[in-house]
């Protein structure tokens, strides 16, 4: 059984760590899945072995530690042999989150504009 702690991410699409030698601490598209949802493998293998320590350590499913339980995550666009992967939850930033961040970064270059302030590397694009 998947904990309602876990199950509010499922299916949330966002941008989530990816450290490898390609791709060092960047933040690439992916989505949240429930490792029901995926074949057997070692991400799903890996998820559910977390999940039966915190269960038998007494852990409470309900509990708000049990939210430091790593998200089970496809990447989006990645080959079928690295697609899927375990990220701690702190490192996946829903879309709708970066989103706003975004919107935020647009309208204070805008203000700099109007104020013929020079826009940092940032906020050029």
């Amino acid at each position: 059984e998947i904990p309602s702690t876990y199950s509010q991410h499922l299916g949330k699409v966002g941008f989530a760590k990816w450290d490898d030698v390609y791709y060092h601490n960047e933040y690439l598209p992916a989505l949240v899945l429930s490792p029901f949802d995926i074949p057997p493998g070692p991400a799903r293998t890996l998820w559910l072995h977390e999940h039966c320590l915190l269960v038998v350590s007494g852990m409470q499913v309900s509990s708000p530690k049990y939210n430091g339980i790593p998200l089970l995550v496809h990447w989006l666009g990645a080959r079928r042999e690295e697609c899927y992967s375990l990220v701690p939850p702190e490192e996946f930033v829903q879309h709708t989150d970066t989103s706003a961040e975004l919107w935020q970064l647009h309208l204070a270059a805008e203000q700099k504009q109007m104020d013929f302030q020079t826009l940092d590397e940032k906020e050029k694009y």
